[in-house]
Order: structure tokens, then C-alpha cells, then sequence
């Protein structure tokens, strides 16, 4: 063989090499990328069987068999049903008391401050025991939100963390550990990772479609302390470098200006009125619309608890 088919040998050698490379590389990603999806997946799958395990254990009174009613006390109203054996006309005035004068309204801040029931307090005594750092329960409704919420002394643990202190990559929804778990702040900040399969604060993402958002405007967060009822004012998708997630505030004006620029911030109008007296819940997930975007959800703590 001549020097000239001694290079072309050479030659066909190399791009054989080389495409060998390429195609074992090649197999090396798409391998790789099939183990991390997977991973992904199966953690999503376990870490959502672990949730629908507490949820389980918190919803339980819920879940049981509804309990026949309660013959008495009989209703005010009872006396003028129509009935067999019809009440003498005569017998109403002692029945039916005079009429009270209208209380008067109590501020809206203290009246929005439901205490817990015993009943809600025995359920998280009961998610204690499971994890000291239990904080409340968040339900957002026609989601998957129906989780436990903890808090540490550090905003980094439970991104990578559990329920159940196992390491997890859906993490678990928690409070700011800069609020305060006993009364509301100002502004409480709860936090999750937009998992794709919808679980923790993922399926936050149907509150960007308006009819959603017109339909489920009103949530639940309650604490160890209180049960409360949020009303939804303001969604929008921004970047880290506008801080909405202070929790601390020069004077009223310092926070009615912020309350005003969060509002402000929103895709869809509102309404809702707003002042220095008002509490906020603050939702916080990531984004993809670009790098470092964060999906917002403001709520305006409401007077009727509604239990």
C-alpha cells in the first residue's frame, strides 16, 4: 500500500474514532437526561404520596361519616313551620322575642382574627409530633395546595427538604423565618418550588388564566394560633430584584406605598381596598418566563374566617 492509501487509511480511522466518540457521548447525555427525568419524577411521585399521607391525617374528622343532626336546640323559627296541629296566632308574641338593637361592628384587624378551634388545634398538635417546625396549613381550592407549612431558621432547608426532614426535591411550602408564627405580620411570605407535575406551589401557574383567577379568589391559611381567610388582589410575574418580600417598614406611609405598588404590579384589575391596618400573604414560587422569575400572589387577610 502506498503512502497515499496509508493516509486515507489514517483518515477513515479518525472519523471513525471521532464519530465513535460522538455517538458514545452522545448516548452518555440522553442516558443521563433519561436517569434525571426519571429521578424527578419518581421523587415527585414519592414526595407526593408522603403529603397525601398528612393530608390524610389532618383532613381525618373531615373524612368521617357526617354525624345525624342535633334534635335540639330547635330553631327560633320552628314555631311558624306549618305543622298538623297549627300554633294559636295569640301564642307568637311570647314566642318571638323583641327586637335587639344592632351591635355595633367590631375593627375589621381584630375581627379578622378567628381563633382556632380546639378541634384544629388537636390536628396540629398531632402534625407536631411528626415536625416541631410546623407553622399552619395552606388550601388554595381546585389545587393541589392542601399542605402543612414549616418554618426554620433559615430560608434554604426545606427547599431541599420534606415533611418528614427527608431530603426531597419538592422541598416543602415555608414560612419566612423572618414572621412571626404566632400573629401575622404585616406581610407573612410563604415559599414553594413550581413542580412540574403541579404538586407544591406548581399549579399556582393556573392563577395566570383570569377565569381562575375570578373563580378562586378567596383561600385558607391558617396558623397554630388562628384560622384565616385570604382574599386574592394582586398576581404578577416579576424578578428578584424588586423586593416583595419585606417584612419590616419605616412607618404607614413606608407600607401603604408598598401595598399600593404590589397592586399596582398586578395582571388583572382590582379592586380590593387597601390600607395601613391590612394584613398580606405573600406566595412565592419560581417562574420560567425568564432567568430569576418569580410567580407572585398577594392576599388581603379578611374578616369572616368562614369555618
Amino acid at each position: 500500500m502506498g503512502t497515499r492509501g496509508q493516509k486515507l487509511v489514517r483518515a477513515l480511522f479518525r472519523i471513525v474514532r471521532v464519530r465513535t466518540l460522538l455517538i458514545v457521548a452522545s448516548l452518555t447525555v440522553l442516558i443521563y437526561c433519561v436517569v434525571q427525568i426519571a429521578a424527578y419524577y419518581i421523587a415527585s411521585a414519592e414526595s407526593e404520596h408522603t403529603y397525601d399521607r398528612i393530608g390524610e391525617l389532618y383532613h381525618k374528622d373531615a373524612q368521617a361519616a357526617t354525624p345525624a343532626p342535633s334534635p335540639s336546640p330547635v330553631p327560633l323559627f320552628a314555631a311558624v313551620r306549618p305543622s298538623p296541629t297549627p300554633i294559636p296566632f295569640p301564642t307568637l308574641p311570647s314566642v318571638l322575642p323583641s327586637p335587639m338593637p344592632t351591635p355595633m361592628p367590631e375593627p375589621e384587624p381584630e375581627a379578622a382574627l378567628h381563633p382556632i378551634s380546639p378541634k384544629q388545634t388537636a390536628k396540629f398538635a398531632e402534625l407536631a409530633e411528626l415536625n416541631p417546625d410546623v407553622a399552619g396549613w395552606l388550601h388554595i381550592p381546585d389545587t393541589k395546595v392542601d399542605y402543612p407549612v414549616v418554618q426554620t431558621e433559615d430560608n434554604a432547608y426545606y427547599l431541599s427538604h420534606s415533611f418528614d426532614k427527608r431530603e426531597s426535591i419538592a422541598g416543602t411550602l415555608f414560612m419566612d423565618y423572618r414572621n412571626d408564627r404566632e400573629e401575622p405580620d404585616r406581610n407573612t411570605i410563604l415559599y414553594g418550588h413550581h413542580m412540574k407535575n403541579g404538586t407544591m406551589f406548581g399549579s399556582l401557574i393556573k392563577y395566570r388564566k383570569e377565569a381562575y383567577y375570578d373563580a378562586n379568589r378567596i383561600i385558607s391559611f391558617d396558623t397554630l394560633n388562628y384560622e384565616m381567610r385570604w382574599e386574592i388582589f394582586s398576581v404578577y410575574v416579576t424578578d428578584t430584584s424588586f423586593d416583595y418580600i419585606r417584612t419590616e417598614f419605616e412607618d404607614d406611609e413606608a407600607y401603604v406605598r408598598f401595598l399600593k405598588e404590589i397592586q399596582s404590579r398586578s395582571i388583572y384589575p382590582s379592586e380590593v381596598s387597601l390600607d395601613a391596618s391590612d394584613r398580606i400573604l405573600t406566595l412565592s414560587t419560581c417562574e420560567y418566563d425568564f432567568k430569576s422569575a418569580r410567580l407572585v400572589i398577594h392576599a388581603k387577610l379578611i374578616v369572616d374566617s368562614g369555618k
